[in-house]
């Protein structure tokens, strides 16, 4: 729905359950495109993502783009491959705020490679995120 215009600015999505994506034999599409980014709050409900794959792009996570959205209480598992702004949650942030996010997808590619975020810019914010969760509480989530 985003990619195709719907930025959801001034709108909340809470997640209320885990969620198991396809992984490799459904590959994700990312949520936000650099033309058609998401623009609302996005709210994990300190739940898991897992089964996240993605195998090539730029701007790729479970979000692609967020540009003045929020994107927080959340754990993503699962493989991330890109060329620019890889990351497992969002790949490309602009003036936007992630936070309390985990990221234990395995992440690898080019340029602005991250855990939690690929690439930030603007007057943007990510807090109390970890990149590699593993180590923390069940949940991950501070």
């Amino acid at each position: 729905d985003v990619n195709n215009g719907n930025t959801y600015e001034g709108k909340t999505v809470t997640l209320t359950a885990d969620i198991a994506l396809g992984g490799e034999s459904d590959p994700w599409t990312p949520i936000g495109t650099d033309s058609a980014s998401f623009k609302g709050t996005f709210d994990g409900g300190k739940h898991v993502v897992s089964g996240l794959y993605i195998a090539s792009g730029s701007s790729v996570g479970l979000f692609g783009s967020v540009n003045g959205g929020t994107v927080k209480n959340l754990v993503v598992r699962g493989e991330v491959t890109g060329s620019s702004n890889v990351a497992g949650v969002v790949g490309s942030l602009t003036a936007g705020t992630v936070e309390n996010c985990g990221n234990e997808a395995n992440v690898s590619g080019g340029s602005n490679v991250g855990g939690v975020v690929g690439a930030v810019n603007g007057a943007s914010t990510v807090r109390g995120c970890a990149p590699a969760c593993r180590r923390y509480s069940p949940a991950c989530i501070v």
